[in-house]
């Protein structure tokens, strides 16, 4: 029995140490080399996504769309619109959601990160005067910090409104942080 406790201590050793090792390393999803863009008419919204995603159905409803890493489904983006329901006595809904993040197209919105024990979000909600617009990027909780740089680029290069269509003035590089 003693001569166990020694050899379960270098295992110990020998695993931590090859788990530091995988924790040094850029785990950061590579940023993709091609774009594609989803544009919506029925609430006029564009929302990039890397070229080699495969794209979930349309839903009958015409909301939105939602698009799968291809090797790994549990990662995926959506964005999806909706009609804009007034509330308070002002009937401004940006008061019951103070604005935290700008788009590179210039629009403030709400930026949050939601982490559970198996899955995070990010999630982005813009308004204006006639609809609310939404963006979400999910990951499983531990491969979060994978996703992260290409969910906020995302969520910076999603565009709504009167510009919707014209894909050549979209930027679709790096976003500096």
């Amino acid at each position: 029995m003693q001569r166990l406790k020694p050899q379960i201590q270098k295992t110990w050793v020998v695993g931590l140490f090859v788990l530091s090792l995988f924790g040094c390393g850029d785990r950061t999803f590579p940023m993709p080399k091609s774009w594609k863009t989803y544009e919506n008419p029925r609430f006029s919204f564009e929302l990039p996504y890397p070229g080699d995603w495969t794209s979930a159905r349309v839903p009958s409803n015409l909301d939105g769309r939602t698009f799968y890493h291809p090797q790994n489904p549990e990662v995926r983006v959506t964005g999806w619109g909706g009609y804009l329901l007034r509330t308070g006595e002002s009937g401004n809904i940006s008061e019951v959601t103070p604005a935290n993040f700008t788009t590179d197209q210039g629009v403030r919105g709400k930026l949050t990160v939601e982490v559970a024990s198996e899955v995070t979000l990010v999630r982005l909600t813009l308004i204006d005067e006639a609809a609310i617009y939404h963006f979400e990027g999910r990951s499983p909780s531990g491969e979060f910090a994978d996703y992260y740089r290409l969910f906020y680029d995302m969520a910076s290069q999603y565009r709504i409104g009167e510009t919707v269509g014209e894909v050549g003035k979209i930027d679709r590089g790096r976003s500096e942080f």
